[in-house]
């Protein structure tokens, strides 16, 4: 008699990371492969467990996402098999296992309604200059709550470094 031979493997991917859909990426691949493997006696193994950023921010975002990640109200009921082909995908916690080591506030949500002056209400004012005015506001503010506060510690993370002349522009005035 011979025995049946099987091989093992291992898939790591990220349905989310679709959004990079103009380098390729497709969620319809992952969820393809992922219904392929569990028909063939495979079992999916989420990583959500998140070594690097300290505890509250990870709570944080799990609240977030936990409310962004819903499919619409306003969209009529739809199979979860329609839903998914629309490219939802369900929030999947993280779990925290970095220890905390700073107290401070690590998340915070500016909203601007409406500009400060005037003459920000002229048309050739981009909306990121905005953003990038009420930022370095804050960051002025921070600076004098705390003096000892370095800005080479500040960070700033684009989509795409196309906005960061906005930025710059402000930042040296």
């Amino acid at each position: 008699s011979q025995k049946s031979k099987s091989a093992n493997l291992f898939i790591v991917g990220d349905r989310k990371q679709s959004i990079y859909g103009f380098r390729g990426a497709d969620v319809d691949v992952f969820r393809e492969m992922t219904k392929t493997l569990l028909a063939s006696g495979g079992e999916p193994r989420p990583l959500q467990l998140n070594f690097r950023s300290q505890p509250p921010l990870i709570s944080f975002f799990n609240y977030l996402f936990k409310r962004v990640f819903q499919p619409s109200d306003d969209v009529p009921s739809l199979s979860d098999e329609e839903i998914a082909k629309l490219g939802f995908v369900a929030h999947e916690p993280s779990e925290a296992k970095r220890e905390l080591k700073d107290q401070g506030p690590l998340v915070e949500l500016l909203i601007a309604t409406q500009p400060r002056t005037e003459d920000y209400r002229r048309p050739e004012y981009d909306f990121r200059e905005l953003d990038a005015l009420q930022l370095a506001n804050r960051i002025i503010s921070l600076k004098r709550e705390n003096p000892e506060l370095k800005y080479s510690s500040i960070a700033l993370l684009f989509r795409a470094m196309t906005q960061v002349h906005f930025y710059e522009v402000v930042f040296r005035q």
